[in-house]
């Protein structure tokens, strides 16, 4: 099956692209990144990426912990301030003035002793909270994650033939050490596969299976999974393929203007080939109503096409309910709340995803980076400290991207083979449920047990 653009489409989607390349630099913000993305789809769609992901942490220190306890220390006394006044207001109209003063003068006492107090304990708690062991301990670990490892990561994505390609790595690093470890996974959408090399553990899964289960040992074959073909032939793929391009932009588009802000060039953009920078900032929540505004596009565009497929429709036709259907839940599954209401994951849900988009000069995403404040993480390990994680990657435009992984049937060990085999032979009446069948099943369990399943989605 194949998912290429018709060479109408194709054409016509270049042309429109490429007249408006002269125009880019009198788009506003999110006209840049939307016009980027949009050519990242249709036209500049076969690239090489490469990047590194992450964590960032600024250590907690004694002049930073006193500063915030300060800064708690005031709204708490500013709170007490105006409940008393609220309270002299209270007064009859002909002592309310002489009391107010004397209020005033009393409350000034109080703020001035309170405030002091809790300076004082401040500073105690914090010089006692520095000497802990624990604090040094957790402060070098800190250092260990942030200074000696990291996870670079590669890839390739050609979407005119459906492939895509990412390479993650994690990788520890010192003056007399190093360790490194890869996981190639290569998706195929034409013949909606996942093709994984899982060389890095491979050896040690085989060493036990050899010993127990023969039959699962896999060498120095790749691991695929594929649905099939029965699962997906009837449903109208190619049109849902079509419809991605305008769901993502309609995505872009509910997303408020002012989040989108026009920044000056950087020397990372410089090195990348870039001349803007647009900067994006989105809540988790906000990318949330993202996302579900793309599936209602795509539902809503699959609704367009059945029609005109009925009206003009000389055969069998494509099975859009079981698709429609399909989208529908996979809705439902992304709506599905944590029971988890601790202040840490509310805050978390709060703090903004900055993505910085840097573009070239004819509308191309040359490099991202993108921002996610962990800090309420930190009371876990330190206190004080703020966490960032931290994502830069970088695109090379290629007519021939180049992908890691070769399967074919030689060099490939096929996991669906095996679970259609146990499916010919069920147990006790059971079969392998489809994806659709999978999805319904979650959100019936988190029906029946909303305090104890926490799933949540996200974009």
């Amino acid at each position: 099956m194949s998912f290429q653009f018709s060479k109408t489409t194709a054409i016509l989607a270049a042309a429109g692209l490429l007249s408006a390349c002269s125009s880019i630099a009198n788009k506003s913000p999110d006209e840049m990144v939307r016009y980027g993305v949009q050519r990242n789809l249709v036209h500049d769609n076969q690239y090489n990426f490469s990047g590194q992901y992450r964590l960032k942490v600024i250590p907690a220190t004694p002049a930073r912990i006193q500063a915030s306890q300060t800064r708690q220390a005031a709204l708490q006394a500013q709170q007490s301030t105006d409940e008393a006044i609220q309270a002299a207001a209270q007064v009859p109209s002909q002592t309310r003035t002489r009391h107010k003063n004397k209020v005033h003068s009393r409350i000034k006492q109080q703020k001035t002793a309170e405030f002091d107090r809790k300076l004082n304990q401040a500073e105690y708690d914090n010089v006692a909270y520095e000497r802990t062991a624990l604090h040094y301990y957790l402060q070098n670990v800190q250092q260990v994650l942030t200074s000696h490892i990291t996870a670079p990561y590669s890839g390739a994505v050609d979407l005119r033939r459906g492939r895509i390609e990412v390479v993650p790595q994690v990788r520890y690093e010192t003056r007399n050490a190093l360790a490194e470890a890869q996981l190639p996974i290569q998706a195929s959408i034409p013949d909606m596969a996942v093709v994984i090399d899982p060389g890095a553990v491979a050896p040690w899964w085989d060493a036990y299976a050899k010993v127990t289960k023969p039959e699962a040992v896999i060498g120095d074959k790749y691991l695929a999974i594929q649905v099939p073909r029965q699962d997906y032939q009837n449903l109208p793929l190619k049109q849902l393929v079509r419809a991605v391009p305008k769901a993502v932009d309609d995505g872009y588009a509910a997303i408020d203007k002012r989040a989108f802000t026009q920044l000056p060039m950087d020397e990372d953009g410089r090195r990348a080939g870039a001349h803007y920078h647009v900067r994006l900032s989105v809540t988790p929540q906000q990318s949330e109503q993202i996302t579900q505004v793309m599936l209602n596009s795509l539902s809503q565009q699959l609704q367009r096409d059945e029609a005109n497929s009925r009206e003009h429709a000389q055969g069998k036709t494509a099975d859009y309910a079981s698709m429609q259907n399909l989208l529908q839940k996979i809705g439902q599954f992304l709506q599905v709340e944590s029971s988890d209401n601790s202040e840490v994951v509310q805050k978390l849900r709060q703090q903004p995803v900055v993505t910085d988009f840097y573009l070239d000069r004819r509308g191309r995403i040359m490099a991202m980076r993108q921002t996610l404040n962990l800090t309420p993480l930190a009371r876990f390990v330190s206190s004080g400290s703020q966490i960032y994680a931290t994502s830069w990657t970088q695109l090379d435009y290629t007519a021939h991207p180049k992908f890691v992984l070769k399967p074919d049937a030689a060099n490939t060990l096929d996991l669906t083979q095996k679970a259609l085999a146990m499916q010919n032979a069920p147990k006790n009446g059971q079969s392998i449920d489809s994806a659709d069948q999978i999805i319904q099943k979650l959100l019936d369990l988190q029906r029946e047990h909303p305090d104890q399943i926490r799933v949540k989605v996200h974009n």
